[in-house]
């Protein structure tokens, strides 16, 4: 009896694997579809230039204040040597951004005036004397209508000079003019 049932199962699953196949259709082999797997890329950040900052006569004015208040570009020497007074060209740039201050799209807004000096003389003098370049930039400021609790004053003297010849030392003696963020 076991054999029988045995030989029928037998019977039975060849038929089914027999009739089932149509010889009409081909029968295709299905392989299984590889896995795809993303592969990290990496993508180098875009490449941000320092903004410029605008310079005048002995004002180094930065690239965010002259671009909100429209400021034409003006590139000229710098302070004189143990020179504090400012020159047309610093007061014409000042007169722009104090009516940017007052009127304008930085009205309500800080700045702050960082005096420079070059490495030649005493530390002390030199710091000194980045005061009485700020302190220029800002009375002027002052005379056109900013508040002076708007305006911040300090001086940085030659502690970030990086000049070794006049050229250098002359990019050394400024006045920075910059928001207050």
């Amino acid at each position: 009896m076991k054999s029988m049932h045995l030989a029928f199962a037998l019977v039975s699953f060849s038929a089914l694997v027999v009739g089932c196949a149509d010889p009409k259709v081909p029968v295709q082999e299905t392989k299984p579809e590889p896995a795809v797997v993303a592969k990290p890329t990496y993508v180098a950040p875009p490449v941000v230039e320092a903004p410029k900052p605008v310079m005048t006569e002995s004002l180094s004015v930065a690239e965010d204040i002259v671009t909100v208040c429209k400021i034409a570009r003006t590139p000229a020497p710098k302070f004189d040597t143990n020179v504090s007074d400012l020159r047309d060209g610093d007061k014409s740039m000042l007169q722009q951004i104090a009516k940017c201050m007052t009127e304008g799209a930085l009205k309500g807004r800080n700045v702050s005036l960082t005096g420079r000096a070059d490495v030649r003389g005493e530390t002390e003098h030199n710091m000194a004397l980045g005061e009485r370049r700020a302190s220029a930039a800002s009375r002027y400021l002052s005379s056109l209508g900013v508040k002076s609790n708007r305006l911040q004053s300090s001086s940085r003297g030659e502690l970030d000079a990086t000049g070794s010849d006049e050229s250098g030392w002359q990019e050394d003696r400024r006045c920075d003019i910059e928001l207050v963020k």
